[in-house]
């Protein structure tokens, strides 16, 4: 859980487990054996996030660029604080289709969503 854990905890408390994990730019994800026959894949759906990025600073703007270019309703210096004259905040005036460009949503980000067609690929 992201929330409760910075991401090298996670790592730190999974590694007895033998987990290989796939870190770029501090995003957590990998996958596993979880049986005979079954792999388990684990994504980090919070490396393109304003709410505490993978990526640090610059992902925090990156995150925070692209918010800002889907939905109007957010300040890109400031997202996670929704205009005081807006009476619905972030989603004032959205189509409900573009709920998800709201602060407290997250993405993949492109570098994990690769990983993830390769390993779907080789499934």
């Amino acid at each position: 859980d992201l929330c409760a854990f910075t991401r090298e905890e996670v790592r730190e408390l999974l590694a007895p487990l033998g987990t290989n994990f796939v870190s770029t730019n501090n995003g957590l994800y990998y996958e596993f054996s979880a049986g005979d026959g079954v792999r388990a894949i684990v994504l980090d759906s919070y490396v393109q996030s304003v709410i505490g990025p993978a990526g640090g600073l610059k992902g925090f703007r990156e995150s925070a660029h692209f918010l800002a270019s889907h939905n109007p309703n957010i300040i890109e210096e400031d997202p996670a604080r929704p205009s005081t004259s807006l009476p619905k905040g972030w989603l004032h005036n959205l189509e409900a289709t573009q709920y998800r460009f709201v602060p407290f949503n997250g993405g993949l980000g492109e570098t994990q969503r690769e990983w993830l067609r390769i390993v779907l690929q080789d499934a």
